[in-house]
Formats: C-alpha cells, structure tokens, sequence
C-alpha cells in the first residue's frame, strides 16, 4: 500500500480499543478513527468531483484529522485551513487551488457566507457520517494510489500577498516517518501533545508519528498556549510524554518562572521549530529537566522536517543553537552567491533534493520556477531553494544564519536581522524581539515584548555587548506583547504597522 493510510490501517488492527485522539471534548479509539475516515472517504468518492483538493475547514479536533485521513482514503490531497483566516486571504486560497470539496461543520458554515464559491461542494462534517462505509471501493481506491500522489497541500505566505501552495508527495511521509521511529522509538503507551495548528506543516510530525506508534495525540487547547501555568498542569494532569512546540511558547513558559513550581514526571521529550530557540531560555528547561531529550527541529513547508538536533552539549545563553545533521532521506546543498558550494564555515544559501522535497506549488508556475531549479551540479536533478542562509560548523553540524529576505544593506554594511533579535534577547527583561527594516530611510526598528522599561541609548549601550555599532537600531519598541500569527511566528507586518500608527499620533500631538 502506497498510501500514508497504511499507517491507520495498521493501528487501527493492532491496536483498535486504544484512544487514539483525545481533544477538549471528546476521545476516539484507533478502531474509530479508521471507521469514521472511511465514511468520508465513502461519501467524498460517490460524489461528483474527480482527485481534485478537499479543504478541511475545521477546529483543532478529532474532526479535522478525520476528515484528513477521509481524503487520502479517497486519493484525493487534503488542504488543511486557519478558521480564524481573514476572508480575504481565505478566497485567494480558494480562487488558486480550485478545490472541489470544502469540509466544515455546522458551527463554521456560517462564517463562510461571504466567500465566493465556484464548482465547490461544501460538506458539512456530520452529513458525511450518514453513509454506510463501501469497503470494496474504499480498498480498491487505495490500491490503485501511487506513492508520489499528492497527500496534503501547506499553504505558506506569499511574498507578494498571495499565498503559495505547498505540495507534499506520500512517499515522503513515510520516508521521515522511518527516520523519526529511528531516533525516538516510540510506542503505544506514549501520549504527544498535540500543541502546533493542523493547518502548519510541523503539526505533522505530531498527526502521523502518533499513528505509526499507536500512541495517543493528545490535542492541547489553543486557549492553554499563553498561559504558562495552566499549559504545564495541564500536560501535568494529562500524562504527557512528548511534546513539539514553537519556540515562542516555550520561551513564555521559561520567562514566567513556572518550571520552577511544577514537575512534569513523564515527560521525555521536548521538540521545538519554526523560529530560533534561544538558548538563554532553552537552558532554564534543561536545567529543570536534565534527563529529559530537547531536540531542534529545522524544516520548511516546501521539504518537511530537514534536521533532528538533540541537544546534548553545553551552550553559553549567549551561543547560537545549531539546527544539525541533515536527515538522511534528503540531499543537501550550501550554494554561494557565486554559485560555487560552501566549505566548512562559510555560509549559503541551502537548497534540498529528496523524496520528501516537493517539486512546485499548486497552480503557481510562477514561484514554482523561482523556488524549484535544476542543480547546477546535477542538470537530472530539481533542488528547492528554501531562501535560507546557514552554515556548517566545526562539527560538521548545519547553522541556521538567517533568512534571505531578512537580510539588507545598510551604509555598505550586510545586515541579518536575526542576529540583532538574537543579541536583544540576551538582555534581562526581553522576553521576545523582531527586527523590522524601513529601507527609504535605511532604518531599523527593533519591537522588543517587556515588562520592562526601556529607552533606545540605553538599550544600545547594552547591545554593543553582542553586535556591532553598524548593526544597532535607530528606533526601539517596547511592548507588552508582541503580535504572532496564529502559527505562533512573529507577525512583523503588523508590528512595522503598529510602528506606523505611534509615529503619526507623535506626529500629530
């Protein structure tokens, strides 16, 4: 079976009476799992539409991640969608894929009236349990599947506003599938949490891992993320093993002095990715829980997970974390902007090529012929570029730099933007920091979040300590809370706005 819903078929037989989703609300067995999948996936093949995208419009529930596998049950690609997703970039979503089913429930169908729809048809979750499931179909659909049919589509930002598309082939889930069973061994008796939203290409590590070990994801609520306390005795209460996070969350619940007060006896491993993890922070969990396995988790929508860091050495709070080895199911390449490959120490731009890399984004040539090139070095060969620059150490162990995008030129000088991120959260009271550049007038502003407070001289006496003089900012924001996406990135469009907004009500004072 080339399918990832082996992996259900598999758990559901070997472990059918076992919870395998539990959410604020409900709980559903691994036999359940499999049964309601397949009743999507009965109602979606009757209907009329051919392997076009189903979106799944749905919470952060068992609903979702059924209506996930009812898809690839059926052969078609799953679109996973932010309900909270402005209604704007939600219909250039639609307007690019052209999708042909549209899965919500009754509770969300009314926030989708003023979307336009053209050929979709909208299915209500619970309408799409009412059919019997047709096995001989469902099983002769899934034996006809090719292992590099399309799973899922992530959708990314855009630089130019409208968002891309990222295709992800089956076969390479269970190529980093295989990889991750490797390093972790995890089996039926662990609990995940379940803390990253479906619709964010990590999450996936969390949805298809706890299948392949029969293990319980459990579903932390969203309402839980900012609240350090409560998210702990929360994991505490639940039993929780194994939690992948972003690092802005683990980052709060370092900063609110919470560790200290509670223990998590069964937790075994913490991951984290999608931003650089501080080590300031990172050290305050890892003093607390030594025995437990940190891991840096490095990937991109466009490839999956590209490094595993277990984070086994020592590291100043002032070091950079590196992001690791390469996995072994991808090719790696540092390109120079010369275009000749880094050595050992100097940095480039990395682009990948393996059976998890995907090779365009849905219905945009555009960006696709920009992202997706042929390898210099193998004209037989499509690589990705991911637009970020790294690095490899003296340990032979690739460095995240910064991005492409983050970089500029100021008074001759090229400037990563991380980097001042990185030394401003060295300074005691930063709990977060965004660097954002206003290139008209060659100026950067630094957005730090603080109970603190702080003025620009002062705090730039302090960052001489860490970058140069050229690297400092000539505005300083200090903010209670900082604005993230609902991925948990930082949202810097809306801080360089909300910058905008002081300088004019200073203005007309």
């Amino acid at each position: 079976m080339n399918s990832a819903v082996w992996l259900l078929e598999r758990a559901a037989n070997k472990f059918p009476d076992k919870i395998a989703i539990e959410d604020i609300k409900y709980s559903i067995t691994y036999r359940e799992y499999r049964d309601l999948s397949r009743k999507i996936a009965t109602n979606l093949l009757t209907s009329k539409y051919d392997d076009c995208p189903v979106v799944i419009f749905l919470g952060k529930n068992y609903k979702t991640l059924t209506s996930f596998m009812g898809a690839r049950y059926s052969s078609r690609p799953y679109v996973p969608i932010d309900i909270n997703m402005p209604v704007y970039r939600l219909q250039k979503i639609i307007d690019s894929l052209k999708p042909c089913v549209f899965i919500t429930d009754k509770d969300l169908f009314e926030s989708l009236k003023d979307l336009s729809f053209d050929n979709v048809d909208v299915k209500i979750y619970e309408e799409l349990l009412s059919v019997e499931e047709d096995k001989e179909l469902i099983d002769k659909t899934i034996s006809e599947i090719k292992k590099e049919d399309n799973a899922y589509i992530i959708y990314t930002s855009g630089s130019t506003g409208i968002p891309k598309g990222a295709i992800r082939p089956d076969k390479g889930i269970k190529e980093w599938v295989d990889f991750v069973d490797k390093k972790y061994h995890f089996n039926s008796d662990i609990t995940i949490a379940s803390i990253t939203p479906f619709y964010y290409e990590m999450s996936n590590l969390d949805v298809y891992y706890s299948i392949y070990a029969g293990a319980k994801l459990l579903i932390v609520p969203d309402v839980l993320l900012m609240h350090a306390y409560q998210l702990l005795e929360y994991i505490k209460e639940k039993e929780v093993n194994s939690m992948f996070s972003v690092p802005s969350v683990l980052i709060n619940i370092a900063n609110s002095g919470a560790l200290n007060n509670i223990e998590l006896p069964h937790l075994t491993n913490v991951m984290f990715s999608g931003e650089i993890m501080p080590n300031r922070q990172l050290n305050i969990w890892r003093n607390k829980f030594p025995d437990v396995k940190f891991t840096n988790i490095y990937g991109t929508s466009e490839t999956s997970f590209i490094c595993f860091y277990d984070i086994e050495r020592e590291f100043q709070d002032s070091d950079s974390l590196p992001t690791g080895m390469c996995s072994d199911y991808l090719k790696m390449y540092l390109f120079k902007e010369d275009g000749t490959l880094a050595r050992i120490g100097e940095e480039g731009e990395l682009c990948l090529a393996g059976t998890t890399v995907s090779n365009k984004y849905w219905n945009n040539p555009e960006n696709s012929k920009k992202a997706f090139v042929v390898n210099p070095l193998n004209e037989k060969e499509i690589i990705y570029k991911t637009g970020d620059n790294a690095y490899i150490n003296e340990y032979g162990e690739l460095c995240f730099r910064t991005r492409k995008d983050f970089q500029i030129k100021k008074h001759g000088h090229r400037i990563e933007l991380g980097e001042i991120e990185h030394a401003a959260m060295n300074i005691d009271g930063v709990i977060n920091a965004a660097a954002v550049y206003e290139a008209e007038k060659e100026e950067i502003i630094l957005f730090i979040e603080t109970d603190k407070e702080f003025s620009l001289h002062p705090f730039n006496v302090k960052l001489r300590d860490y970058i140069p003089s050229f690297m400092l900012p000539s505005h300083l924001v200090p903010m209670k809370k900082l604005f993230y996406k609902a991925n948990g990135k930082m949202d810097r469009v809306k801080l360089k706005l909300e910058f905008d907004k002081r300088k004019q009500e200073v203005k007309n004072a």
